[in-house]
């Protein structure tokens, strides 16, 4: 254990009084309010306060333990940071011997891929599911990656210790999106940069609006039911998805004239039930869904503090890139 804790007792703090945090009899004892956190060989927990609220509790029923459960002769695939990197280009990047924090790691495919391929990188791997003890026990080898279990909202780390943080697709999940924003905000260094993607609202698009209307009264739906039934219907759900939006959109975007309407269709990558099925849990067994028109999404940095913001914005939602200076 005394490894892994000499790394993170120097960057954590209480996240219900962000008070200093020391270990006592295996576990984290604030020495403000006396919460204690508990604390293994391989990782710190700090998801005690998620309890309180409704939309929390479902968060940790949908990808406690389910979601992004990941065992420990899994493969680690691709994740996320590619969506950066095709977004912004050489505006997605980390400089050498950075520190990272990565919040809302999933099953792990870009921490773990980005610390074996980066060995110069400090990177922290944080997650509100159960998984990630898992993936902290499995990468335990990886010298450059830590993990632990918190909460985007209140996050158990002391300010101005990032160079970089990045999101995709978390913060609109919770009750308080402004929150986490200016969380992530709080975490950085000045000139540190993060890197958040999340859902659009379909301002500009009358097709993809009654979708969102579908997908509210599915989740209004799928709210009442036991959540193995939810999980079963969502399956079920593949397939007319598949069926009216994901092969006719597989058709289209191999027709010159009809390519850009198929990339815009619901789903236009899936090419079989299970290459949905994440997306549509990810979606209908969410506890909320916020979604953001451009103007909305932009003033999430800037009244969290960010002042030098570029926005992009592609068929699901929008990307930023949002660096905190002064």
């Amino acid at each position: 254990m005394q490894d892994y804790r000499d790394s993170i007792i120097a960057v954590v703090q209480c996240p219900s009084c962000a008070c200093a945090l020391h270990e006592k009899d295996g576990e984290f004892l604030c020495s403000g309010c006396q919460k204690r956190y508990p604390l293994s060989a391989f990782i710190a927990d700090f998801v005690e306060l998620q309890q309180r609220d409704a939309i929390a509790k479902k968060a940790l029923v949908t990808w406690g333990e389910n979601l992004h459960h990941v065992s420990s002769d899994e493969e680690v695939h691709s994740g996320h940071f590619s969506q950066f990197e095709d977004v912004f280009g050489s505006g997605f990047f980390f400089a050498e011997g950075s520190r990272l924090l990565e919040i809302g790691c999933g099953a792990g495919e870009d921490a773990v891929k980005l610390a074996k391929s980066r060995s110069d990188l400090d990177i922290l791997a944080m997650d509100i599911g159960e998984n990630v003890k898992t993936l902290a026990e499995r990468f335990r080898t990886v010298v450059n990656l830590h993990f632990i279990r918190g909460d985007a909202r209140l996050l158990p780390l002391k300010a101005s210790l990032f160079d970089y943080v990045v999101s995709f697709g978390v913060f609109h999940h919770t009750d308080d999106p402004e929150k986490c924003v200016k969380e992530a905000f709080r975490v950085l260094k000045t000139g540190g940069t993060a890197f958040v993607y999340l859902y659009k609202n379909h301002e500009d698009d009358l097709f993809k609006r009654s979708g969102i209307i579908a997908e509210t009264l599915l989740m209004q739906l799928i709210r009442y039911m036991p959540h193995r039934m939810a999980q079963f219907f969502c399956h079920l759900l593949a397939w007319p998805c598949l069926l009216f939006f994901s092969w006719p959109a597989w058709i289209m975007k191999r027709i010159p004239h009809l390519s850009k309407l198929g990339n815009a269709m619901p789903l236009h990558w899936g090419t079989s039930p299970h290459s949905i099925y994440g997306d549509l849990e990810d979606r209908l067994l969410a506890p909320v869904n916020h979604r953001y028109s451009y103007k909305k999404f932009l003033e999430l940095f800037r009244d969290a503090g960010f002042t030098e913001i570029k926005v992009v914005t592609g068929s699901g939602g929008h990307y930023a890139r949002a660096t905190k200076l002064g």
